[in-house]
């Protein structure tokens, strides 16, 4: 019987594309939460620890879920933040729709691909203080150049929380991206964890940066 390789291994084989990516989520987005889950994917709950870390104790605040895939660092986070109000913001419309029907998101918005030069124009994505990316700076999706990205949707002194699949961070060099981000001010790195939990398989690298403040 021939063995079926799974549609998070597919993914990483794709080198970015993003017909291929939009193609392969809108097959797998019935079935992802309970594939991911499976092989002990904990990086969300993880990302969500890290970002609610940065977020104000006494009022509510607005987190941008880039990359929010089903919804499950909103759950995370509407679970232990319940007044947050949380944006989602995904490449594939198959995944938003299903963070949408999770209840955790204000709204979660398909179609939106984060390297797109017009993603800053669109009237979907606006600035947040706290942003946060998770799984999807990962082999065959976006490189170091997401970073640059990311901190373009957050607004001056926000928080942006993200994570690096492990062999993906080490091959693509996420800390030295980080490290000349922070040396050419702009951002300043606040916390790091390297190798923590990811997935069953394989660690990853989370950074928290903040955005200075607009001069």
């Amino acid at each position: 019987m021939a063995i079926t390789e799974k549609p998070m291994h597919r993914s990483h084989d794709l080198n970015g594309d993003t017909a291929m990516l939009v193609s392969l989520y809108r097959d797998w987005a019935p079935d992802y939460d309970h594939d991911v889950l499976r092989d002990g994917y904990t990086a969300p709950w993880l990302t969500a620890q890290m970002i609610t870390m940065t977020l104000p104790n006494t009022e509510t605040a607005t987190v941008l879920d880039v990359g929010c895939g089903t919804g499950l660092v909103g759950r995370e986070l509407k679970r232990v933040r319940g007044g947050l109000t949380l944006i989602g913001l995904d490449l594939s419309p198959e995944m938003a729709a299903i963070a949408n029907q999770t209840g955790a998101y204000d709204r979660a918005v398909g179609d939106i691909n984060l390297l797109s030069p017009s993603v800053s124009t669109d009237a979907a994505v606006q600035p947040a203080n706290h942003v946060v990316c998770c799984g999807t700076l990962t082999n065959g999706h976006i490189g170091p150049e997401g970073i640059g990205a990311l901190l373009a949707l957050t607004a001056p002194n926000g928080h942006l929380t993200f994570s690096v699949r492990l062999n993906h961070s080490r091959a693509e060099d996420f800390a030295g991206a980080v490290h000349r981000l922070t040396e050419g001010g702009a951002a300043t790195l606040t916390s790091a964890l390297f190798n923590a939990p990811y997935i069953g398989e394989e660690g990853a690298d989370y950074f928290t940066l903040r955005k200075p403040t607009a001069a």
